[in-house]
């Protein structure tokens, strides 16, 4: 009101409009004395302050609030607002105007109070399930990703992180194919390419990812497709797993499968032989008592341990590929220092691990062997160990007669050599289970060296 106790021309029309708005509303005088409430809109007769003094009308406080809204647009002569909850629980946006005269003067104050309690529950909700959605996000062992409708990157997970590590490239932005292994990538646009042509769902799709460390790595890939308003395909969303263990187990599984068919083919033709020899002798012997001897016993007996050996060789061989690979410490699974003689044993190979078959002990057992008994002037062993690009290079040396050079690929044959002539033969099936090989580099006359490579992703050292 001015000095005469009139209402200026201005609020008075502001007051008439006042009572059609659906928020709470309170104008104030320039000593936040209350002109106008439409509080009954939203009150109790009985619940209503009817006192003219803002801080009681609105808070039933007998002094000024020490934050009080209004001052605070007095003194910025701008709007200023805050959220409060009361007491029963309640919260209000709350947002006081100041009201300039043509002076540019404060003249008075509109105060609204909207209510946003269903608002906060709803955003708390949200902030809630957004909480919880990137937990799942962050402690998946899958990695979760997002790509657009020209098969780019534009989300991955954290886990990605997690498995690759930061040496890895970040695919963020990169198309599909860039980390596939190329003989994957066919089938693998293929496959997301029915998710664009109309498929609800990706069939799971195994397929090799790039690792920079540990090279390439099998992954199960399913997905989904994304639509945009429109209803035209935006993308897919995908889950991956990893299967780099379950796969490799796989592949040594058919790798024994095949090797026990040949073993198989191998053992029968074998002892059919000496089996025809062994009736061959017997038959003679029956015909002339005279064949009788010693000598005819002795080679009776011979042919009964070859044939002894073979089906020893069968139990052996049979254990090939029967477990699952594993990670293997190499100082675990070497002889021990009683089993070398009088030869010296130097490893410069400690701390070495190697993902293979369990029997990897008996690898080493049998090079052991060799080098003691064929290698004749023997007196140190040493075990070594380099990398050769991304595979490794593990050397078994030792100091005595060395292998002539046309039999260096012969004394992996099976049967092959004095004694029972699996040793060596056996010791390249067991690599061989999980993409090992071996191969005898030494120089004739000084020394046998056996090479033993191990490709990317199975040797690590450990620690």
């Amino acid at each position: 009101m001015d000095e005469n106790g009139r209402t200026p021309a201005g609020i008075e029309f502001l007051l008439q409009a006042l009572p059609k708005l659906q928020e709470r509303l309170t104008v104030l005088d320039r000593d936040m004395n209350v002109l106008y409430s439409n509080a009954e809109r939203f009150h109790k007769p009985d619940e209503l302050n009817f006192s003219h003094e803002c801080h009681r009308f609105h808070q039933g406080n007998d002094e000024a609030c020490s934050d009080c809204l209004a001052v605070r647009a007095l003194s910025s002569r701008d709007a200023v607002g805050a959220e409060v909850m009361t007491d029963d629980g309640l919260w209000f946006d709350v947002r006081v105007t100041p009201l300039l005269d043509d002076d540019d003067d404060v003249v008075a104050f509109l105060r609204t109070e909207r209510d946003v309690t269903a608002l906060r529950g709803r955003l708390q909700t949200l902030e809630e399930s957004d909480r919880l959605y990137h937990m799942i996000l962050d402690h998946s062992r899958d990695i979760i990703f997002m790509l657009d409708s020209q098969w780019t990157c534009v989300y991955i997970s954290p886990s990605y992180g997690r498995f690759f590590g930061a040496e890895n490239e970040n695919p963020i932005g990169q198309r599909l194919d860039f980390l596939i292994h190329s003989h994957d990538r066919g089938r693998t646009k293929r496959a997301f390419g029915n998710i664009a042509a109309g498929d609800d769902e990706l069939e799971s799709i195994e397929l090799r990812v790039r690792h920079s460390i540990n090279g390439w790595q099998w992954f199960s890939v399913t997905g989904s497709p994304l639509f945009d308003n429109d209803g035209e395909f935006a993308g897919v969303v995908g889950v991956s797993r990893w299967i780099d263990d379950r796969k490799k187990a796989e592949m040594a599984l058919r790798h024994a499968n095949r090797q026990l068919n040949l073993l198989t083919g191998m053992t029968r033709h074998d002892l059919r032989n000496q089996l025809q020899a062994l009736y061959g002798y017997l038959s003679l012997m029956r015909e002339d008592r005279s064949l009788r001897d010693d000598a005819t016993i002795e080679k009776l007996l011979a042919i009964a341990e070859r044939m002894s050996g073979q089906i020893e060789f069968t139990s052996i061989y049979q254990q090939i590929g029967s477990q699952d690979p594993l990670w293997q410490l190499l100082d675990d699974v070497l002889p021990p220092a009683s089993e070398f003689g009088k030869a010296a044993f130097n490893n410069q190979a400690k701390g070495l691990e190697i993902y293979t078959d369990p029997m990897l002990g008996s690898v080493f057992h049998n090079l052991l062997q060799n080098s003691l008994q064929h290698g004749c002037t023997v007196s140190s062993i040493s075990l070594s160990c380099r990398r050769k690009g991304r595979t490794l290079v593990i050397e078994w040396r030792d100091d005595g007669v060395g292998i002539p050079h046309d039999m260096k690929e012969r004394i992996f044959d099976k049967g092959y050599g004095r004694n029972t002539g699996m040793g060596l033969f056996l010791s390249r099936e067991i690599l061989s289970m999980t993409g090992m090989g071996i191969k005898e580099t030494g120089e004739p006359g000084e020394g046998a060296c056996f090479q033993i490579s191990v490709p990317r992703g199975r040797y690590r050292m450990k620690g």
